[in-house]
């Protein structure tokens, strides 16, 4: 046990020439251990569209982001979400969902952007810039690894039956104000475009976000369940899980389970 001694007051007692130290009130506390910092990580959200010429570029990148951090066990977690608003130009993009375009206008007005656009890349739930950007990508990247998380995270894939997923979960954090983000995500994605701006290109995506979901993150832990709308999950599959604030939308800490 250790004790901190600052700004002591000595009084010297003249009649009989004893020395007091008074000490400030608190300075005799011990110390207690202090608690390791948590693990940096990333989240790269991808807002992209099988309809829109400037999105290969950025798909390309992030898959890219997911090769170099699988392979240097970076704890990055990416994933590509497909909107909808592009299908009125002729080509509808299967993976698209009108839930994904609803995601990214709220990054939209959280962060101030003046509009949605793809490709857009939005990291940690905090900054966004156009996804196809490496420069930029690689610099908010490494200054997210440099943040400790806020909070640790850990989920399991228990298992699939009656068209749900069963996920359990722990976090070292709970708050009336924080959600429990799960998305399933296709490792690759590959399919011809025969209409639109991309016609006659085979397209190839990465960490495809085919099923995406949100629960109010008031225990500890517990388990959730999944909607699977009929897609079985398979080893073609992996699952990214985070712990997103409601109001700014910045994500606190995330993980990643394989489904076994």
């Amino acid at each position: 046990m250790g004790y901190k001694f600052r700004g002591g007051l000595f009084r010297i007692c003249l009649c009989c020439c004893l020395l007091t130290v008074i000490l400030p009130a608190g300075d005799m506390q011990a110390q207690g251990p202090v608690k390791p910092a948590l693990r940096p990580f990333a989240v790269l959200e991808l807002f992209t569209s099988q309809g829109c010429s400037s999105c290969p570029p950025a798909d390309k990148l992030l898959g890219k982001i997911i090769e170099d951090a699988k392979k240097n066990n970076k704890p990055v977690y990416a994933m590509g979400y497909h909107v909808d608003y592009w299908n009125k130009y002729g080509w509808k993009d299967p993976y698209s969902s009108m839930k994904y375009s609803l995601r990214q206008r709220n990054y939209v007005s959280v962060l101030r952007e003046t509009q949605a656009y793809t490709p857009q890349l939005v990291v940690n739930g905090e900054t966004s810039f156009v996804g196809s950007d490496e420069k930029l990508a690689y610099a908010a990247l490494e200054k997210a690894l440099k943040t400790p998380a806020a909070v640790e995270l850990q989920i399991e894939y228990m298992g699939s039956g009656n068209d749900t997923m069963t996920i359990s979960y722990s976090s070292t954090g709970t708050n009336k104000n924080y959600y429990l983000k799960v998305a399933m995500v296709e490792k690759n994605a590959v399919n011809a475009v025969s209409k639109g701006e991309n016609s006659g290109k085979t397209l190839q995506h990465h960490n495809v976000v085919t099923h995406f979901s949100s629960f109010d993150l008031n225990k500890a832990q517990g388990e959730v369940k999944v909607p699977l709308k009929n897609k079985k999950p398979g080893k073609d599959h992996l699952l990214i899980a985070f712990v997103q604030h409601r109001q700014t939308m910045k994500i606190l800490g995330a993980t990643g389970a394989e489904i076994k």
